[in-house]
């Protein structure tokens, strides 16, 4: 039986993942930060193993979409929002390569592609968790 997330189907979800970065805008943060957070905690009884690895770092995505859409944290390329958004995006989307229905693999597109977000604003992340971090000292 062939591999059911072979690299065709690999390269399909990329090929999403860009789309929906093209179509992104910087006013779909706010909305699409709700819809994570909301299936963030749908899913937090039962974390679907292929997003186990990436648990924390979706959690950071969220917030720091939370935080840019309500402008306390702005040091941020927007390039790089866009490019979180449409991976938030296509996390929440019903709609895409491989559907969240099918046990197991439903998720292994989603993981896909948000560590593929996660690879191009990697140094971004580390600021943004930096100035996290420094805000709750402060607090």
């Amino acid at each position: 039986m062939e591999n059911e997330f072979d690299k065709e189907k690999q390269q399909d979800a990329v090929n999403d993942f860009k789309e929906r970065m093209n179509e992104f805008k910087e006013e779909d943060v706010k909305s699409t930060a709700q819809d994570g957070e909301l299936k963030f905690k749908r899913l937090w009884e039962s974390i679907p193993k292929p997003l186990l690895d990436l648990w924390d770092d979706i959690k950071e995505l969220i917030s720091l979409l939370k935080d840019f859409a309500s402008k306390r944290y702005t040091d941020i390329p927007l390039k790089s929002i866009i490019a979180i958004g449409a991976a938030v995006a296509y996390f929440v989307s019903p709609f895409d390569i491989i559907p969240d229905a099918i046990p197991i693999i439903g998720y292994l597109d989603d993981a896909l592609v948000l560590k593929f977000a996660m690879d191009l604003i990697v140094d971004d992340l580390i600021q943004y968790k930096a100035w996290k971090a420094e805000k709750r000292e402060e607090d």
